[in-house]
């Protein structure tokens, strides 16, 4: 009887002790989740606050003569009105989405338009796994896109450096914070 007792208690503490090292693994294992998590929250709510910084400021601004409305969505890009990039575009909407987002940074953070920053081609190439003749010519092509097809739906001129901005002496592009009005739609 004493040695079944002996056994029963032994197995009640190794069970209690499993029962603990398991329930310390799944709080481990949720307060990961949670950090994460958490993480993830903030950095979609430093986005989100970038957009509202960046819509408070322009989006219930006129559009002036020279100045170009860009409204980004997550189905396409409108320039003035016309769509331009579509979901199909794929590498050709996460170059303008690179430059978007650093437009809107500058933005937020108040930056004059001659402050706002520019990505060389390389650079861009690099955050896309991509090379750097490439990201040229699909910007080049994307350029020309813009131009030529909101000139023939709304008969608007629009120059080279109008939507996406070459800046010399290889700093890069950028898009161009004296032409353009950017809005989420």
């Amino acid at each position: 009887m004493l040695k079944e007792k002996c056994k029963s208690n032994y197995q009640e503490k190794n069970l209690t002790q499993l029962q603990q090292l398991n329930s310390k693994k799944l709080y481990e294992g949720f307060e990961q989740i949670r950090k994460q998590f958490s993480a993830l929250l903030e950095s979609l709510s430093n986005w989100e606050q970038s957009w509202k910084t960046h819509n408070e400021l322009f989006s219930n601004q006129e559009i002036k003569v020279g100045k170009h409305k860009v409204v980004v969505k997550n189905s396409c890009v409108e320039v003035d009105n016309v769509w331009v990039i579509g979901t199909h575009a794929g590498k050709t909407r996460q170059i303008f989405d690179i430059l978007c987002e650093q437009f809107l940074k500058d933005t937020a953070a108040g930056k004059a338009p001659h402050e706002f920053e520019a990505f060389t081609g390389a650079a861009i190439a690099s955050k896309m796994n991509w090379d750097y003749l490439s990201v040229r010519q699909a910007i080049a092509r994307l350029r020309s896109r813009i131009q030529k097809q909101v000139k023939a739906e709304q008969g608007i001129e629009v120059a080279p450096n109008d939507i996406i901005q070459n800046i010399r002496d290889w700093q890069g592009y950028r898009i161009n914070p004296e032409t353009v009005i950017i809005c989420s739609g």
